[in-house]
């Protein structure tokens, strides 16, 4: 079979994101898997009910690690596409603030490769989120980022 180059897709994007039906569109793509992470209905203690989250980054470099995120993904798996959006701005309630789709020709490869990307994205992608309540808003702690040992 012939080896093609995959096709990455992948950047920061203006909230709200519009959650359209995907099509990779390959005809050696015979599994895609797509992840929607949405904003959920939450109460805080003292801050009462959450009305939305805000992300914010420096979109250049946010988007050249989602790149990089994506293609480490093809460098893992036999994938033939990854599309990414990642929302800036203010997510409601129900809306999407990540989308991901990945392609390839085995499922098993297009499911482990979307599960890597979402969690990669938790650690390496540079963008920080405020929770907006109706008493208040609150930055969570963020995740631990992973660097990679430049010694070896």
């Amino acid at each position: 079979m012939k080896m093609t180059i995959p096709s990455v897709d992948a950047c920061m994007q203006q909230a709200p994101l519009e959650l359209t039906p995907g099509t990779i569109v390959d005809e050696l793509c015979s599994a895609a898997c797509e992840f929607v992470g949405r904003t959920r209905p939450e109460v805080h203690e003292q801050l009462g009910r959450l009305h939305a989250l805000e992300y914010g980054a420096y979109e250049p470099m946010a988007s050249r690690c989602l790149e990089d995120v994506a293609h480490e993904a093809c460098n893992r798996w036999p994938l033939r596409s990854v599309w990414i959006r990642h929302a800036i701005g203010i997510v409601q309630i129900g809306q999407p603030s990540v989308i991901i789709r990945v392609g390839s020709i085995h499922r098993d490869d297009a499911f482990k490769a979307c599960r890597y990307v979402i969690d990669r994205i938790k650690t390496y992608v540079p963008v920080w989120k405020n929770q907006l309540y109706e008493h208040g808003r609150l930055r969570p702690p963020g995740m631990q980022v992973q660097l990679q040992d430049t010694k070896a």
